[in-house]
C-alpha cells in the first residue's frame, strides 16, 4: 500500500513538474525572438522553479490527493506553492545571475500557474462529467458536486413546470 501511494505521489509530482517545464519552454520560445535570453538563466529558472514547487507541494501534501478530488483548498495550495517557489527563485536569480529577463520570469510564472491549476480543474470537470452527467447512465453519482447541482436544477424545473402547468395555461397571458 505504501509503495503504491508513493508511486502515485511521485507520478503526480512528475506530471506537475513536467507542466512547469513545458511552461518554461513555451515562455522561452515566445520571448526568444524579442529578448536575448542566456541559457543559464533559462535553466536556472526552470530548475529552481521545479525544485521549489516540488518541495512545497510535497510538504503541503497536494500530490497525495488524486486530481479528481481537487478542491478549492487544493487550488489555493497550488497557487501559493507556485507563487512562493517562483518568488524565491526570482530572488535567487536577482542575487546570483548577472543577466535576467523579468519578462521571462513573469511569463513562466503566469503560464505555469495557468497550466498546473488548469490541469487540475480540467481533470476534475472531466471526472465529474464522466461519472455524473454521462447520457448512458440514468442516475448520477451522489458524490459529484456538478451532478448534484444538475439534479437539483432539473428537479426544480420539472416541479415548477409540471405542478404549475394548469395555472400557466389558464392564466390570462397564455390565451
Amino acid at each position: 500500500m505504501i509503495r503504491t501511494v508513493l508511486n502515485k505521489k511521485s507520478l503526480y509530482l512528475l506530471l506537475d513538474s513536467s507542466v512547469i517545464l513545458l511552461a518554461g519552454v513555451i515562455a522561452y520560445f515566445f520571448l526568444n525572438p524579442y529578448v536575448a535570453l542566456p541559457t543559464t538563466s533559462y535553466v536556472f529558472m526552470v530548475a529552481f522553479g521545479i525544485a521549489g514547487y516540488s518541495i512545497l507541494a510535497g510538504y503541503s501534501g497536494i500530490c497525495a490527493t488524486l486530481y479528481r478530488y481537487t478542491s478549492i483548498k487544493d487550488m489555493l495550495i497550488i497557487f501559493i506553492s507556485i507563487t512562493v517557489s517562483f518568488g524565491v527563485t526570482t530572488t535567487l536569480a536577482i542575487l546570483l545571475l548577472a543577466e535576467m529577463s523579468y519578462r521571462y520570469i513573469l511569463l513562466i510564472y503566469l503560464i505555469s500557474l495557468l497550466l498546473v491549476s488548469g490541469g487540475h480543474i480540467v481533470f476534475r470537470i472531466f471526472h465529474d462529467y464522466k461519472t455524473g452527467l454521462s447520457p448512458e447512465k440514468k442516475t448520477a453519482k451522489k458524490n459529484s458536486y456538478v451532478s448534484r447541482w444538475c439534479r437539483r436544477w432539473r428537479k426544480f424545473v420539472y416541479q415548477e413546470y409540471f405542478e404549475n402547468v394548469n395555472r400557466y395555461k389558464s392564466s390570462r397571458y397564455c390565451r
